[in-house]
């Protein structure tokens, strides 16, 4: 257990929160991480004027990699096992949960690391949840991290 370790991550501090714990079970247990950054559809903008998915995709793309080399040097220092990746998902299904599972059967993990934004209510229940999703599909372990939020750090 704890051999393969899959570490979702797109740049959020509950995603590096998830790859720290990734890294963390990893050197503990021997074993290797493989952190990817999903891309689906991609966030429209705000602004009025006209885009192109592919453009928005491709500067994701860009986002994610530059990142992702980011974390790989991270990982070069402190002498972890890892690798990373940019996963494109198909513009007509881009289920990131699916997409994760997809990716650890075929790199073989036996964990996958997600992190947690603990959304709810409503904000949860139109946008979803990429760590319930995952945590649903998988049948192997999933490991969720939520980071702790100030309002609930007293206790």
């Amino acid at each position: 257990m704890h051999q393969r370790i899959l570490a979702a991550f797109d740049g959020t501090h509950e995603a590096h929160l998830a790859v720290e714990e990734a890294a963390a079970l990893a050197r503990a247990f021997n074993g290797r991480v493989r952190v990817v950054w999903a891309i689906g559809s991609p966030a429209m903008p705000e602004s009025r004027e006209i885009y192109s998915v592919d453009k928005l995709r491709e500067e994701a793309h860009r986002t994610a990699s530059a990142s992702l080399v980011e974390l790989q040097r991270q990982f070069d220092a402190d002498g972890t096992p890892a690798e990373t990746g940019v996963l494109m998902l198909d513009a007509t299904d881009d289920d990131i949960g699916n997409a994760l599972e997809h990716e650890a059967e075929r790199w073989q993990a036996d964990t996958i690391v997600v992190g947690s934004q603990g959304k709810h209510g409503l904000a949860r229940l139109l946008l979803g949840s990429v760590a319930e999703r995952t945590t649903r599909l998988s049948h192997r372990t999933v490991i969720v991290v939520r980071a702790q939020h100030p309002q609930h750090a007293a206790g």
